[in-house]
């Protein structure tokens, strides 16, 4: 068995980026999915490669597909401590699934000599000590451990579902179940994967050469990989909601509308259990800065239990419960409630604009009406299942008004 001091140095680690994101569509029809803004001035992946800096690795490996250059182009315009190496699929090898992007990438294993590979998910919000992870597998002595959160019973059908025996071993794993399987004396809880893996290097080396040769699977870890792996090795379940108490069991997997818009929302609360903007213990860098913040406390009684970023211009606006992403405008006697607005929004006078999220660099013209009438709503736009309404640059307004198109840009600050 390994030390387990340093295991960070002796890990390789894969972050996989490429899915289409097509739950998350009209925002990912242009731009991958890794690069939507969150919280204002972050970018979803934001979140893991902070995660990864903070915990000390030095390099990791993007593993890209969709919209490929865009990624590359951020990581490579930010400013990170840790290196990170995209590494896109390319027009000859094109990613079948989680399991194929890592396998086509397998000659890394031999190259790196790494003991460990760590595998984690671009699309997540949360803090996490991958250190905590590495120990807890080097010392269970198992060949893989899976990072798993604990969720409501109703949840189970989203993701992959656990069965764990009071050591921690994983007895049987499935993914998307109607009812998931639990031994925990709460049975309306499920112990829920995260996405996030630790593998011996062989073990993984091993299950990627069984899974290569399987022409009728899908080459994901959920469908594929961890079942088999289950039933032939010794598996561990890192139990993320009692391990990760120091920085918080917050976990949210924004893959929907609703689930975006939903997680946002949580941020605004008086006491949000998660808080990415000021934790210098653990702070979430915005393409490797840490970011400045316009809050709540802004001098305007017309902004209330928001989040209103530098470079934004909403004076005279009303803003409640909203977050105000970098260079967006909303014009004075304009409202937002309840919204989510993207980069380079403009809002005009009188417009209303509710229980909605607006896409990058969406003109809203004055007068215009978002989330105020629900049949309106459903023919112009499109709606998520709880009621979200979606706005992309692609949808079509009326003419843009007059005092709209001559509005003072915004001045940088």
């Amino acid at each position: 068995m390994h030390s387990n001091a340093g295991l960070e140095f002796s890990t390789l680690t894969f972050i996989l980026a490429g899915g289409s994101g097509k739950r998350l569509f009209p925002f990912t029809s242009g731009k991958a999915k890794p690069l939507i803004s969150f919280g204002g001035v972050f970018r979803i992946v934001d979140f893991t490669l902070s995660n990864c800096v903070n915990s000390g690795l030095k390099r990791a490996y993007l593993l890209t597909q969709y919209k490929a250059d865009s990624v590359q182009q951020y990581i490579e315009s930010s400013s990170w401590s840790t290196e990170f190496v995209c590494l896109p699929s390319g027009s000859s090898r094109t990613y079948h699934g989680t399991a194929d992007a890592i396998y086509k990438n397998m000659d890394l294993l031999r190259h790196e000599k790494a003991d460990y590979v760590l595998v984690l998910a671009a699309d997540h919000v949360y803090k996490m000590d991958y250190r905590k992870l590495l120990h807890f597998h080097a010392s269970h002595g198992g060949d893989a451990t899976i990072a798993a959160v604990q969720l409501p019973q109703k949840l189970a059908r989203q993701f992959g579902i656990l069965d764990a025996d009071e050591r921690g071993q994983v007895l049987g794993f499935e993914e998307k179940p109607e009812l998931g399987k639990t031994r925990a004396p709460d049975s309306s809880m499920v112990l829920a994967s995260m996405g996030i893996y630790v593998f011996n290097t062989a073990t993984l080396r091993k299950a990627l050469l069984r899974d290569a040769g399987n022409f009728r699977g899908s080459h994901e870890f959920g469908n594929d990989v961890l079942p088999s792996l289950v039933r032939a090795d010794r598996v561990f379940a890192y139990d993320f909601t009692n391990n990760n108490s120091q920085l918080g069991t917050y976990w949210r997997d924004v893959g929907t509308i609703d689930t975006y818009y939903r997680t946002h929302m949580e941020l605004l609360l008086v006491n949000s259990t998660f808080d990415p903007y000021a934790d210098a213990r653990w702070p979430v860098y915005a393409g490797g800065t840490n970011p400045l913040f316009r809050n709540t406390d802004m001098d305007s009684p017309w902004v209330v239990d928001s989040i209103v970023s530098l470079d934004t211009d909403v004076t005279g606006a009303t803003i409640k419960q909203s977050i105000i992403s970098p260079s967006v405008c909303v014009a004075p006697t304009a409202h937002v409630q309840g919204s989510v607005l993207m980069q380079g929004v403009r809002v005009g006078r009188d417009a209303r604009i509710q229980h909605a999220i607006i896409g990058d660099g969406v003109v809203v013209p004055d007068g215009e009406k978002i989330g105020c009438d629900f049949i309106e709503d459903r023919r112009r736009f499109q709606v998520s299942p709880n009621g979200v309404v979606a706005v992309h640059a692609s949808d079509s307004f009326r003419k843009l008004s007059l005092s709209q198109a001559v509005r003072t840009p915004i001045l940088h600050a």
